[in-house]
C-alpha cells in the first residue's frame, strides 16, 4: 500500500499549512534551549505538550512519514509552539507480539548500533540532529551497518562531533536507553512502526496528512499550554500513606506534570506493620506511577497502613540548587550490573535504586554495592530461599551530599557511617523541616542477605532507621553494619 504524500493541505481554521515558509522543517526543526536535559531527540520550544514517535531508521512506512507527513505536522504544531515530538528508535521487538515475527530485534541486528549513535548525535551536536535524522530517511539505511557507515552518514551531514557521537556509542553509554525503548513500546501497545503516542492515545501516522493533524488537534489543549507533554521541570517529590488489602492489589499515583524519561524512588516504609515488606513499582511512565506494599512470599500479603516518601527526578544530569545529581535506568537481573555516572561528581554521591518495571512475579528489592564518584554496581534480590531474578528496568538516583530544591521542595541528602544494623539508628537531620518525607537506601554490600530499611520516630529534625532482613530461610535477623543514604524532604 503506497502511503499518502505531502501535498498541499489545509490546515485548521483555513491555515494552510503547506504554506512553505521554511524549505525543510524537518532539518530545521527548533529544538528545547536545554537540549542536554532530553534523554531522547526532541523537537520543539520545551515546555509544550509532548508526543512520541516510535520509528526504526531501517522502516519503510517510518520513512515515509518522515519524508510526506511530518513536515505538515512541524510547521502547524511545533514551529508554533503548541507541541514538542521526541523520537525513540525501535530497535527491539516490544513486549508481546509484534508484526515482525519473532525475532528479538525489530528488523536486523544493526538496529541498535544505528539507534545507539543516533543517541550519539543528539547529545554530541543536537543542532545538527535533525538535519541528519532526515538524511537518514532520505538515503533509507539497509542491510548490515557498521560503525564507520553510521560515521560516513554523520559526515555527509556535516555532523563536526560525529568522532564523539560514535565514541560514546561504542562505549555503550546508551545501550541501555535504546533497550529501554522495547518497554516503553510494549507499555503504549505498539507492535509496528511509525506509530505516533500523544496524551496516552497511538495512531499510525503515515497515512492522510490531514487525518494526523485532526487527531493532534483533538489531543491539545485550545490554548496550547501545558496538558501531557514534557514540562522541562526536573522532577518532584512527596509521600504516600497507603495500606495493602490483598498482595495483588495496586494502587496508582499521578506526577504533578508529564516528564521525557523518569525515575521513580519510593524506597523505606514506616514501620507500623512488623512483617518485613517494601514498596513495589510498576508502569512508571510519562505522567504517573503504580505501586503496592510487597510482603515477601512467606508471608500473607495484606498488610497494614504505612507511609513513604518518594522522589522524581527526569533521566539525565542535573544542579539542583547547585547540588549535582543523575537518574537513570539499567536493566539488570540477579547479578550486579555496573553503572557509570556521566555526571562530574566531585565525591562519592549517596545513591538509590528501585525496579521500575515488573516483569518478574516475585518480590524483589536492589542493593547498591561499589559505590564511588565515578559510578556504582546494583543488582535485584528476591528472598534468600528463592535466589534468581529475571531482568528489571532498575532506575538510579545519584545526589551530592548537601541541600537542595527539586519541585519546589527543600531537601536534604546525606548518609551515615557504616552503623546501621538490625537496630534502630537515629540520623539527625542538619536542617529542620516542617513537613518531612522520608526516602533512604543501602549504600553498601556488607551483609549480603535480601534487605530493606524500615523507618520511625520521623521528626523536624530526625529519624530512626534500621535493616530489616526478610525471613524465608531463617529466623535470625542480625545484619552486618551498613551505610544508610537519605533524602528528607520538606512538603
Amino acid at each position: 500500500m503506497r502511503l499518502t504524500g505531502g501535498t498541499a493541505l489545509l490546515g485548521f481554521a483555513g491555515t494552510a499549512s503547506a504554506d512553505h515558509t521554511t524549505a525543510d522543517p524537518v532539518s530545521g526543526a527548533p529544538i528545547p534551549n536545554n537540549p542536554g536535559q532530553y534523554t531522547y531527540a526532541t523537537m520543539g520550544h520545551g515546555g509544550n505538550p509532548t508526543a512520541t514517535l516510535y520509528g526504526n531508521f531501517k522502516c519503510p512506512y517510518t520513512q515515509d512519514f518522515v519524508l510526506n507527513n511530518l513536515e505538515d505536522v512541524i510547521r502547524e504544531f511545533v514551529e508554533s509552539g503548541r507541541l514538542d515530538i521526541r523520537f525513540r528508535a525501535l530497535a527491539y521487538e516490544p513486549p508481546g507480539r509484534s508484526s515482525h515475527g519473532s525475532s528479538y530485534y525489530f528488523i536486523s541486528d544493526s538496529d541498535p548500533l544505528i539507534s545507539e549513535s543516533a543517541m550519539g548525535a543528539w547529545n554530541a551536536e543536537a543542532n545538527e540532529y535533525w538535519a541528519f535524522f532526515r538524511d537518514m530517511f532520505e538515503n533509507k539505511v539497509s542491510g548490515n551497518v557498521s560503525y564507520d557507515d553510521m560515521r560516513a552518514r554523520m559526515n555527509q551531514s556535516d555532523l563536526e562531533e560525529r568522532g564523539t557521537a560514535i565514541s560514546w556509542a561504542k562505549d555503550s553509554r546508551y545501550e541501555d536507553t535504546v533497550y529501554q525503548t522495547r518497554y516503553a513500546a510494549g507499555d503504549d501497545g505498539v507492535t509496528y512502526t511509525p506509530i505516533f503516542e500523544l496524551d496516552g492515545d497511538t495512531t499510525p501516522p503515515h497515512h492522510d496528512t490531514q487525518d494526523i493533524l485532526n487527531w493532534i488537534e483533538n489531543r491539545l489543549p485550545d490554548d496550547g499550554g501545558s496538558g501531557g507533554g514534557s514540562s522541562g521541570k526536573s522532577g518532584e517529590a512527596g509521600s504516600i500513606t497507603t495500606s495493602q488489602p490483598d498482595r495483588d492489589d495496586w494502587f496508582s499515583e499521578s506526577l504533578s506534570t508529564s516528564y521525557d524519561s523518569p525515575t521513580v524512588i519510593a524506597k523505606s516504609l514506616t514501620y507500623d506493620g512488623a512483617e518485613p515488606a517494601h514498596v513495589r513499582l510498576r508502569n512508571v511512565g510519562n505522567d504517573g506511577f503504580q505501586y503496592r506494599i510487597e510482603e515477601w512470599e512467606y508471608e500473607d500479603g495484606p498488610h497494614t497502613s504505612e507511609t513513604f516518601g518518594y522522589a522524581v527526578l527526569e533521566a539525565g544530569t542535573h544542579s539542583l540548587d547547585g547540588v549535582k545529581t543523575e537518574s537513570g535506568r539499567v536493566t539488570t537481573d540477579d547479578d550486579f550490573q555496573s553503572v557509570s555516572f556521566q555526571q562530574d561528581f566531585s565525591d562519592r554521591p549517596v545513591v538509590f535504586s528501585q525496579a521500575q518495571s515488573r516483569r518478574g512475579l516475585d518480590a524483589v528489592v536492589t542493593r547498591n554495592d561499589d559505590v564511588s564518584r565515578n559510578g556504582m554496581r546494583v543488582c535485584l534480590k528476591e528472598q534468600d530461599s528463592y535466589g534468581a531474578h529475571t531482568d528489571e528496568s532498575v532506575g538510579y538516583l545519584a545526589v551530592e551530599e548537601g541541600f537542595g530544591t527539586l519541585g519546589g521542595s527543600s531537601f536534604e541528602a546525606g548518609r551515615t557511617s557504616e552503623s546501621v544494623t538490625e537496630d534502630w539508628h537515629e540520623i539527625r537531620f542538619d536542617g529542620s523541616y516542617s513537613d518531612p518525607s522520608f526516602v533512604a537506601d543501602i549504600q553498601t554490600y556488607n551483609g549480603w542477605d535480601s534487605s530493606q530499611i524500615r523507618y520511625r520516630n520521623l521528626t523536624s529534625s530526625s529519624v530512626e532507621v534500621k535493616v530489616e532482613e526478610e525471613q524465608s530461610e531463617d529466623a535470625e535477623v542480625v545484619h552486618r553494619a551498613e551505610s544508610v543514604g537519605y533524602l528528607v524532604f520538606d512538603a
